[in-house]
């Protein structure tokens, strides 16, 4: 059975979770998860409250409490069309997969700092999915067999039954 996922590279990700804070917080249903994030005016002022409440790499979301993974595909989002084509035409599929809910707002020129906080912090997203400060390497492979014990650890600390990974 095919099991996938789409990740991203850990800054555009977390910018991307910036962004959306600063567009919704206050409403009635982000502000019992975000109330404290009210006061965040700067990326890094996000960065700095997401480390304080607990660093939960994109990958703690795919593996089980011993870190195997627990899907056989990773398509990467800058590489969105190309890997689901791939996926699709091993599958005999044919369709493409609409761009919907597309951002206008692109990443802007970030501090050394602010892009250092994310890398420090998100190494294991980098090593498991090809990603680097320079940005994403396009020879890079899922490798299934590897164990990644760190974000399994992260996961048990979290407890499945409460693991929520839309409330991170």
């Amino acid at each position: 059975m095919l099991k996938f996922t789409v990740v991203r590279h850990p800054v555009d990700w977390h910018f991307s979770i910036y962004r959306w804070i600063l567009k919704w917080r206050g409403r009635r249903l982000t502000a019992p998860v975000y109330s404290d994030t009210f006061n965040i005016q700067t990326f890094e002022d996000y960065l700095q409250w997401r480390i304080k409440h607990g660093v939960i790499p994109q990958l703690t979301q795919l593996v089980d409490y011993d870190g195997r993974l627990l899907i056989n595909r990773i398509c990467r989002l800058e590489f969105l069309d190309s890997d689901v084509a791939k996926m699709f035409e091993e599958l005999g599929i044919t369709a493409k997969v609409p761009m919907l809910n597309v951002g206008s707002v692109k990443r802007p020129h970030l501090t050394n700092k602010e892009v250092d906080l994310v890398l420090q912090n998100y190494s294991e997203d980098l090593i498991a999915f090809g990603y680097s400060r320079k940005g994403v390497n396009q020879s890079w492979c899922l490798d299934k067999e590897r164990l990644y014990p760190s974000a399994g650890a992260i996961l048990k600390t979290l407890g499945a039954d409460e693991f929520d990974p839309w409330a991170v």
